[in-house]
C-alpha cells in the first residue's frame, strides 16, 4: 500500500499537502519510533503532505479507535484506505487492493466535493 501511495504523490500534485493530505498511522507504535518512521518515510520518497504517525500506544489505539480501525492483535489489523472529508464530514473506506489510479480517482472526487457544495 505505501507503494501505491508513493505512486499517487504525482498524481495528487500541488493539491497534495494543500487540499489532500495521505497519513500512514502505525499500529504498532512501540516498534515504529519517530526514527523508524522517518526511515520508512524517507524508502518511499513522501513529500510534504504524507505524514507519518505514531506515539504512545494508547494515543495511537485512541486515535484508531476512533476512526473505526482498532482491533486487539496487530495482525489483525484492517489495511483499508479511510478516506475523508474534513469540510464536508464525507468519509468513505477503500479495499487494500485498490490500484493507484482508482485511489486518486475516489480521493479526487471527495477532495471536489467542497467545491461543489457551495
Amino acid at each position: 500500500q505505501s507503494k501505491v501511495l508513493a505512486d499517487l504523490q504525482p498524481i495528487l500534485g500541488d493539491r497534495l499537502g494543500r487540499d489532500i493530505f495521505l497519513v500512514s498511522i502505525s499500529v504498532d507504535p512501540e516498534r515504529d519510533t519517530p526514527v523508524a518512521m522517518k526511515e520508512y518515510a524517507d524508502k518511499f520518497h513522501a513529500q510534504k503532505g504524507w505524514l507519518f504517525l505514531s506515539g504512545e500506544k494508547d494515543r495511537v489505539n485512541r486515535i484508531v479507535y476512533k476512526i473505526g480501525q482498532f482491533v486487539e492483535e496487530l495482525d489483525s489489523h484492517s489495511t483499508m484506505y479511510i478516506l475523508g472529508n474534513t469540510k464536508t464530514d464525507h468519509c468513505k473506506k477503500g479495499r487494500p487492493d485498490l490500484t493507484t489510479d482508482a485511489l486518486a480517482t475516489l480521493l479526487l472526487n471527495l477532495a471536489d466535493e467542497n467545491k461543489l457544495s457551495k
